[in-house]
């Protein structure tokens, strides 16, 4: 059994998103006129309507060559004639300065006009002002007051921007039933934002029964009205399963849709897909572009993953410092994964004291925050003792956060505990038990854990045939000890027919990965000609590199090979060496050359 380590194994991008607080103004398109000569003649006669409707044409382009300049004047005329959603119109392009100077003031002096007049949408613009102390003084109290005039009148961004105060309880006191009522109101109006919110809201279970799969189908709604976030959120759903079946395809539209509609989610969740080459060809620099781009945009998670193609070298040149940076940009931008990640980073590059009780603290605030394998690597540093006390107590606790958060290598872990009664009662049911759950989470050393609790019994019952199945399927994923298992039996013939080439492939495998006793043993084959051409000379090598790698067997049969060339001494310090190390036969070995062992 063995106990799991290494890097952050995964991009971790799956945290929801939070509310949004304010999105688009919420401009409905004129009617009136037909054409634009009708619409000239009408405007002139003085027909508001028809003047904001040229100004729309204008501003939009349609049919007609964009003149911003041009759809002010329109807009300007329509306001003073009394259509209040062409003085809101006017406002936002004086917000902008298009087609007209920029100036808050003015715009605000519009929007505050529309709201007197018993427009919602100028109350919202105008109350969103208010907030930011834009054009007007900054007044929380006021910006609720010309919210809950707007949300009066209907206007769904004045709903959606009240439920958010209520929400977060800025201004007014904490009401999350209330929120999600004007979220409610927001969305049946057509505001999107009011849609996503109130998915946020179902998907959290905030001011109501948390129903994952109405979250789905709200986003869907918000995405089809334009709302990019929602698309973004729409394709987690779809790659995880939340809220209905998993669709990975499904989740790479939605993700793309949401990254060329602006959200640096969406562009985060397709960088994973071509990080990890499941539902598209996995191309890493792509999804460098894509993590960079999400990253400047302001996503957390996008410079955590960042931070991961910079350490292990993928798509960029392996680069310590930049990981780092990255690791340390998401951690402190919000995300948990940033943290755990920065924390291991500096714990496995040799940090100073002070720097590593500071990537413990990192840590343990990530766990905190449900970030699991945080949970898990914590776990690992109270077993080992390392930076922290020993305390197999803790090191349990953690394992089992990190195992219930869903980090499959926390219940492999933890199983490990059970398997060996670390600090609890030796159990070995609860530790298959935890090994099954490990490798259905897609950790291979839990496959491999239970393929040997299968082999002989330990906690499930003796069954040969599983056991060589999860070897197999560990070792085909990467579980470089179970190659290891397989290459002996394929040696040996041991509940497999005996293929001496394909027992030297599995060592083979396993020894260029660092498994010092494979080398040994694949030295053993050579020696003896089994799936190779007999050579001495090979098998020298492979036993040199596995005695150098800490492995026993590997010292006493090359001090045995040493002997029997006439080299006597030097065959008699490997044999003392591999006896030292725990290996009976070169103990008995060396006592019969005279040694005192």
């Amino acid at each position: 059994m063995r106990r799991g380590g290494g890097a952050v194994a995964a991009l971790v991008w799956l945290a929801g998103a939070r509310l949004a607080a304010a999105g688009a103004d919420e401009a409905t398109p004129p009617g009136a006129c037909f054409s634009i000569p009708a619409c000239e003649t009408e405007c002139a006669d003085g027909f508001a309507r028809s003047c904001r409707k040229l100004g729309w044409i204008y501003e939009k382009g349609l049919g007609v060559r964009a003149d911003p300049a041009r759809a002010a004047k329109y807009y300007d005329r329509a306001c003073e004639l009394g259509e209040t959603q062409a003085c809101c119109d006017l406002g936002a392009m004086c917000l902008e300065g298009r087609g007209t100077r920029a100036d808050a003031g003015d715009a605000a002096a519009l929007f505050r006009r529309a709201c007197n007049r018993g427009d919602g949408r100028g109350c919202a613009n105008l109350a969103l002002l208010r907030m930011k102390g834009k054009g007007v003084s900054e007044s929380l109290p006021k910006a609720v007051a010309l919210l809950k005039k707007g949300a009066a009148k209907g206007n769904g961004r004045a709903c959606a921007l009240l439920g958010y105060l209520y929400y977060t309880g800025a201004g007014v006191d904490r009401d999350l039933e209330q929120a999600v009522g004007l979220f409610e109101r927001a969305c049946g109006t057509g505001y999107a934002e009011g849609c996503f919110n109130l998915a946020q809201c179902c998907e959290k279970g905030a001011g109501l029964p948390a129903s994952p799969a109405r979250a789905r189908e709200l986003y869907e709604t918000a995405c089809a009205k334009g709302e990019a976030r929602a698309c973004s959120e729409l394709g987690r759903m779809c790659l995880l399963g939340i809220g209905g079946p998993r669709d990975p395809a499904a989740s790479l539209k939605w993700f793309r849709q949401g990254c060329d509609g602006g959200s640096p989610r969406g562009c985060t969740g397709l960088a994973t897909l071509h990080y990890e080459g499941k539902v598209v060809p996995r191309d890493w620099a792509e999804a460098l572009r894509l993590f960079t781009k999400a990253c400047e945009g302001g996503d957390e998670n996008a410079c955590t993953g960042l931070g991961v193609l910079y350490e292990r070298g993928e798509g960029v040149p392996a680069d310590a410092a930049k990981a780092v940076m990255y690791f340390r940009k998401g951690c402190e931008e919000g995300d948990p994964a940033g943290c755990t990640s920065l924390g291991v980073a500096i714990l496995l590059h040799g940090a100073e004291a002070e720097e590593a009780e500071r990537a413990v603290d990192l840590l343990h605030e990530a766990c905190g925050q449900g970030e699991a394998a945080a949970c898990t690597w914590l776990g690992s540093l109270y077993l080992d003792g390392a930076g922290v006390p020993r305390d197999l107590g803790m090191a349990a606790t953690l394992f089992e956060e990190g195992c219930r958060g869903g980090n499959a290598l926390g219940c492999s872990n933890l199983g490990l505990i059970y398997d060996e009664g670390l600090g609890v009662d030796r159990d070995p049911v609860k530790a298959a038990a935890y090994y099954l759950k490990a490798c259905d989470g897609g950790d291979m050393s839990g496959c491999h854990n239970l393929a040997a609790a299968c082999e002989t019994g330990q906690g499930v019952p003796k069954d040969e045939t599983r056991a060589l199945a999860l070897y197999h399927r560990a070792c085909a994923e990467g579980e470089v000890v179970s190659c290891a298992v397989l290459g002996m039996r394929y040696a040996e013939g041991r509940g497999v027919n005996q293929e001496g080439w394909r027992a030297v492939e599995l060592l083979r495998r396993a020894c260029d990965r660092g498994l010092a006793k494979s080398c040994s043993d694949l030295g053993l084959l050579y020696e003896q000609g089994v799936g190779v051409v007999q050579s001495a000379d090979t098998a020298i090598a492979l036993y040199q590199q596995g005695c150098s790698g800490g492995d026993a067997r590997g010292c006493s049969r090359l001090g045995a090979l040493h002997v029997r060339a006439g080299r006597v001494e030097t065959g008699k310090k490997l044999l003392a060496k591999g006896c030292e190390g725990g290996d009976p036969r070169a103990c008995a070995e060396l006592r019969k050359l005279g040694g005192t062992r």
